[in-house]
């Protein structure tokens, strides 16, 4: 921040918290075993197995930043408790990661399925007045059962491309504003001064 964006009126940035700190390292940890396992045995059918988990990860924690860039403003209690409730399900999956590899998707896969849950409702929890996210709740709940399903059935890695594919396709249709007349008198989110959260430490 310097003189010239203050002079400028641009927003300060924000200090990222010790919960989202904390939601990077799960993360992290997740990905140094993919890259781990891959090392372990550098073949195609593996290098295969690990863009594959590391897509279904990344789109995991794309889904975090999604929803508090959506919603305009990660300091709420409610909200903080969410991000740390997601790393629960996120860290054993990361301890699962190995197992994968070795052709036991199921604690991992089921893992996935909590976190979509988290997700689903913290879509459905009350954001800013007007903002309706009803159907990317819709979407993570879908996936949650997709990847349920995967824990139990063969043919895993189908099941998460179909989740992670379809997860996108509601993101991008996104929320929606409820008439003014539902929903009081809503105001669209301020563009200049509010919050976004692009990833929980990449904020300045």
């Amino acid at each position: 921040m310097t003189d010239g964006d203050e002079d400028a009126g641009v927003a300060p940035g924000k200090r990222v918290g010790w919960v989202e700190l904390y939601f990077d390292l799960v993360f992290v940890f997740a990905v140094g075993q993919v890259a781990h396992g891959m090392v372990a045995a550098p073949h195609w059918a593996r290098v295969a197995a690990a863009l594959g988990l590391f897509a279904t990860l990344w789109w995991t924690w794309i889904g975090f930043a999604v929803l508090y860039n959506r919603r305009g403003d990660d300091s709420r209690a409610a909200d903080r408790l969410f991000v740390l409730a997601g790393t629960i399900p996120c860290a054993i999956a990361a301890t699962q990661v190995h197992h994968v590899f070795e052709g036991h998707p199921a604690i991992f896969a089921a893992a996935m399925a909590a976190v979509r849950v988290l997700l689903a409702a913290a879509h459905r929890w009350p954001a800013r007045p007007g903002l309706d996210q009803r159907r990317i709740s819709t979407g993570y709940a879908a996936s949650a059962v997709l990847f349920a399903a995967s824990a139990v059935l063969p043919g895993s890695g189908w099941f998460w491309a179909f989740a992670l594919l379809q997860e996108a396709g509601f993101l991008l249709l996104g929320g929606h504003r409820r008439p003014r007349g539902s929903a009081g008198n809503a105001r669209p989110p301020r563009r200049g001064g509010g919050r976004c959260w692009t990833g929980p430490a990449t904020r300045t």
